[in-house]
């Protein structure tokens, strides 16, 4: 071999070589982390890929790592921050439900649910109802009220209920729902019933001497043959020999007169158990209104309009304070009030027909009423009653604060008060009723509200005219005395409780 020649080649590969570089420069990577694939001209490549550009590495973010650390530490900053915000936030709603939870604890099952989702401010209202409903009235000396003797023939409220031995007692306020207590008795529950019903279908037994049952041939209903709505049928009843609350499988009795009621159809042996369906007064009135305005024999009486009716003759004055205080005639007084609130408060069921659904539920399962499911009509009979069987009225009421309002609110001030007592007394049962008694023992474990300011009972003759004029719910005159109405109050009484009983609410 030619040593010439081989040099000769060798020189002109590396010439070669060193334009095919100038041709190709590879540039330097400008970061470490940053470079770029090059392929030698002479590598080995595939036909389809001759003519492809090299593939360059993706860039990687030289911030990277410091950024995922900064990430990091705000992530636990704000998990820390949040803990500490919500540990402060559970453990204020945690201190302030214990009194929530003795609630869930010792309320009925049944009830249980209205409870569960309390705010802390509703909470505080409830405590406040409560403590409320478990104190005695006052009266204007500030002593506590004491319930007449008259009334010693009603079963207490917070002594348990005896099936056996009490008996249901509907105390029938009118226009207040009466109809719907009665009537799912009779044709639903299949209970024997003392009322005006019986009178209804035979008029000649109420005359018999001795009791008796009488029966409805339509719908299988039972009734004792004693008129228990009007003063004289009450009289007559006391004469048949025996005590209506003993009569064999009574099941209810109802009767607007209750402290005549008590004493002529119960006894210390057979007691009663007071319960009461409750309408605000004024819906109460603007229903009696149109019930007696479609009377050809009242209406000329009544008036051709609300606003005559609040002024006219034939208004009630407040019917309820009246009756639960037994003073059916006569300037009422704020101890006659706080009479009727604590009938209420240590005798009386409390329905409230704006809750006709609960109240009527609350009655069944305080007195352990059962429909038989065995007889699909008895299950539709309640539904009946209580949604489409139920009459609408279709007239339109007053608006609050209107002529016709105020004049119906005049002769109700106390009526007034009375129901505003009875809703908290009917929101405080939903919660205190356990076993068949109301348990007012339940205060004694709520705390204590350091907001709470109790009311002063004050004499009315510590008021003057302007100080009565303060007071809420309170109607005046122009000659500084307390509203009254221009018709007896007895005539007026008598008319509604005797005569107009007999109605659809």
């Amino acid at each position: 071999m030619n040593f010439s020649s081989v040099n000769f080649k060798r020189g002109y590969t590396e010439l070669s070589r060193q334009e095919e570089k100038q041709q190709s420069p590879v540039e330097p990577p400008r970061h470490r982390f940053e470079a770029t694939l090059h392929i030698p001209t002479g590598a080995a490549t595939s036909n389809n890929n001759q003519n492809s550009k090299p593939t360059p590495i993706k860039n990687i973010d030289p911030w990277r790592a410091p950024k995922a650390a900064l990430a990091i530490f705000l992530l636990f900053c704000m998990t820390a921050g949040l803990q500490v915000i919500f540990g402060i936030e559970n453990e204020f709603i945690s201190q302030s439900s214990n009194t929530h939870k003795q609630y869930q604890a010792k309320t009925p099952y049944h009830l249980e649910s209205q409870y569960h989702n309390f705010t802390r401010k509703e909470e505080i209202r409830l405590n406040r109802i409560i403590k409320e409903i478990s104190r005695p009235n006052l009266d204007q000396m500030g002593q506590p009220i004491m319930v007449p003797p008259e009334l010693d023939n009603l079963v207490p409220i917070d002594v348990p209920f005896n099936k056996d031995r009490d008996t249901a007692f509907f105390w029938h306020v009118p226009r207040s729902g009466g109809a719907l207590v009665k009537h799912t008795a009779a044709y639903c529950l299949d209970l024997i019933q003392a009322s005006d019903m019986g009178n209804a279908i035979d008029e000649q037994a109420a005359e018999l001497p001795q009791l008796t049952t009488i029966v409805d041939t339509q719908t299988g209903a039972r009734f004792v043959n004693a008129d228990t709505s009007s003063p004289h049928g009450l009289e007559l009843a006391t004469r048949k020999g025996t005590v209506i609350s003993a009569y064999p499988n009574i099941g209810l009795i109802a009767t607007p007169y209750l402290f005549d009621g008590s004493q002529k159809m119960l006894d210390l042996e057979h007691k009663g158990r007071l319960f009461v369906m409750m309408r605000h007064p004024i819906e109460r009135a603007e229903s009696m209104f149109w019930h007696l305005k479609n009377r050809p024999d009242l209406g000329p009486i009544v008036g051709d309009s609300l606003l005559n009716f609040a002024k006219g003759p034939v208004i009630e004055n407040n019917w309820m304070t009246r009756f639960l205080s037994n003073k059916l005639g006569g300037e009422l007084t704020v101890d006659d009030e706080a009479l009727a609130r604590e009938v209420l408060r240590t005798r009386a069921l409390v329905g409230l027909l704006r809750k006709k659904h609960e109240s009527y539920q609350r009655f069944k399962d305080y007195f352990g009423w059962r429909v038989n499911d065995a007889y699909p009509e008895k299950v539709a009979c309640e539904d009946k009653h209580l949604e489409w069987g139920w009459m609408a009225s279709d007239y339109k009421n007053a608006a609050e604060g209107s002529e016709e309002w105020n004049a119906l609110k005049m002769s109700n001030t106390f009526d007034m008060r009375l129901y505003e007592y009875a809703e908290k007394l009917f929101e405080a049962q939903g919660v205190m009723m356990q076993n068949g008694r109301m348990n007012f023992a339940l205060a004694d474990d709520l705390p204590n509200d350091p907001d709470y300011i109790p009311i002063p009972n004050i004499p009315n003759e510590a008021l003057s005219y302007q100080d009565m004029s303060q007071l809420p719910n309170t109607a005046m005159t122009t000659n500084n005395a307390p509203f009254e109405n221009q018709m007896s109050d007895n005539s007026v009484i008598d008319l509604i409780a005797s005569n107009l009983i007999n109605s659809n609410h």
